[in-house]
């Protein structure tokens, strides 16, 4: 198929952070085809935005979002819930000013605390300051009403979008989901190509953020320097992946499943779709069709990180970041 062909449908995507942008490079990227803006805005709130280490004011994230309001349709908001200091009340009013700027889709995720993380060393030492799970789980329910009342589709357990119905917020994704090649460039940049999955260097701390920058920038790219990590799928951890990533996105179908693999979607997990149907995770299936309900949606990162195999649980466990 001729590329001229193809192009008007790609999503051309750059992720930005607020103060890493100006009025100049947004029309630079739109010169350049880009069609979609992805922007960490995280908080609203100036104590909030401070403790978790952004080294600029709030105003600065509003005039961001304004200029590329005035250049993109479509655009993406993240914010982050369960900052240090954060309350209920706080998240309501952040959430509130990102939904009045009008973005086509809104990014809401709960903050995670992994090792070397800079939240994972506050949360150790200052507990008092994180609200829990418990309290996490009450703002997705707050979130996920709030979104419907102002017509956003939710699209996964962190998007909210208002495309329609059968239209990617992310379409990237969406085709890697699929097993569609993905190859990525730069310092710690992921590839996924059929069975083999692997990344440059990168780090955690941030500490050694900086050094694993330094040795991208300096390393001779060869077939052995580009898979610094990385693990090679058999042909069961393939067909689990498409399993848990496209029921995740709500899009799992026992046809499509059928095309990529030659076998039968529920033979070959019977066991996890009539469980998730007795916990209510899923609706009956239709059409061929696995579709997350309400509390499906809820839990599915959950259901997800439970469907791992054994062997990846177990190299997880045995991996030291740095």
């Amino acid at each position: 198929m001729d590329s001229k062909i193809l192009r008007p449908l790609l999503s051309y995507v750059s992720k930005i952070l607020p103060d890493s942008m100006s009025e100049k490079l947004l029309d630079f990227l739109k010169i350049q085809g880009v069609n979609r803006i992805s922007m960490g805005i995280q908080t609203m709130d100036p104590t909030e935005l401070k403790a978790s280490g952004r080294p600029y004011p709030i105003s600065t994230a509003i005039t961001a979002v304004e200029n590329i309001r005035k250049r993109f349709e479509n655009f993406n908001l993240d914010l982050i819930y369960g900052l240090s200091g954060q309350t209920h009340e706080s998240w309501k009013n952040s959430l509130c000013q990102i939904v009045s700027s009008g973005p086509l889709t809104i990014s809401l995720y709960p903050a995670v605390s992994r090792p070397l993380a800079a939240i994972h060393k506050q949360q150790r030492l200052h507990p008092e300051r994180y609200l829990d799970d418990q309290n996490k789980y009450a703002i997705y329910d707050s979130n996920v009403e709030s979104m419907q009342m102002n017509g956003y589709r939710q699209e996964s357990f962190t998007r909210f979008t208002g495309l329609p119905e059968n239209t990617s917020a992310y379409a990237q994704e969406t085709s890697d989901f699929l097993g569609i090649p993905m190859i990525g460039i730069g310092a710690g940049a992921r590839s996924y190509n059929g069975k083999y999955h692997y990344s440059f260097d990168y780090a955690v701390d941030l500490t050694e953020v900086g050094k694993a920058i330094e040795d991208y920038l300096n390393l001779e790219i060869t077939e052995q320097s580009m898979v610094r990590y990385g693990i090679v799928l058999d042909a069961y951890e393939e067909r689990l992946r498409y399993f848990i990533l496209n029921l995740t996105l709500n899009q799992l179908s026992g046809t499509d499943y059928s095309s990529k693999f030659g076998r039968n979607l529920y033979p070959d997990f019977s066991d996890v779709i009539d469980a998730l149907e007795a916990e209510g995770c899923i609706a009956p299936l239709f059409n061929d069709k696995i579709r997350l309900t309400k509390k499906g949606y809820k839990y599915s990162n959950l259901v997800a990180h439970h469907l791992f195999s054994n062997h990846v649980k177990t190299l997880e466990e045995r991996y030291v970041p740095r």
